[in-house]
């Protein structure tokens, strides 16, 4: 029965762990109208591997939303980002685990699992706030170099033990196109990916 029971707390543990529960908080503004189904450049952040990541992955995202890529001269719409971590809380305290000692009872011929006392372990964990913004521009006053370009901007918000952006942008992302031209404030997207 112990090595059924280790055995499902492994497989709970490791599905746990290859598994990422993202909830992320978007906010947005429509300053104009985003015309749906145009085209799109997205500019890149910078020469990083993870700015051309991103790059990518809004890229897919507007295509599945039936926008076209074009080259910056041609599109519609020029986006810009940025993705960064946000400071970071560490969370610091102690849990309290059972020492189980197993007792032979010799009236039923059994042995069974008693508490005998508790074991403390200290752990230590820190939060990371990943964002992500996004800025929608007429690409005709940008390339103009006129003010007011900005059609619809968004952030989104996500907090997480990991420290890795990359590893939730897809899902932010995701999250912030689902409210391409509205205003929104703090609305709540749920994605769990493998």
């Amino acid at each position: 029965m112990k090595s059924k029971n280790l055995f499902i707390l492994i497989l709970l543990a490791w599905f746990l762990i290859g598994c990422v529960n993202v909830i992320t908080r978007v906010s947005s503004i429509s300053h104009k109208e985003v015309s749906p189904g145009g085209s799109f450049h997205v500019l890149p952040g910078n020469d990083s591997i993870e700015s051309k990541k991103i790059v990518r992955i809004i890229g897919e995202e507007l295509q599945l939303k039936g926008y076209k890529s074009k080259k910056l001269e041609d599109a519609d719409v020029i986006i810009s980002f940025s993705a960064e971590m946000v400071g970071g809380k560490t969370k610091v305290g102690t849990i309290s685990t059972p020492i189980q000692t197993s007792v032979y009872n010799p009236s039923t011929g059994f042995s069974s699992l008693q508490t005998t006392g508790y074991r403390s372990h200290s752990y230590s964990t820190t939060e990371h706030q990943r964002e992500v913004r996004i800025e929608f521009h007429d690409g005709k006053k940008l390339r103009a170099n006129e003010k007011g370009t900005i059609l619809w901007e968004a952030v989104g918000k996500s907090s997480g033990t990991t420290g890795d952006i990359i590893g939730v942008v897809p899902e932010i992302i995701a999250s912030i196109f689902e409210e391409i031209g509205k205003d929104s404030d703090s609305e709540f997207h749920e994605k769990f990916s493998k």
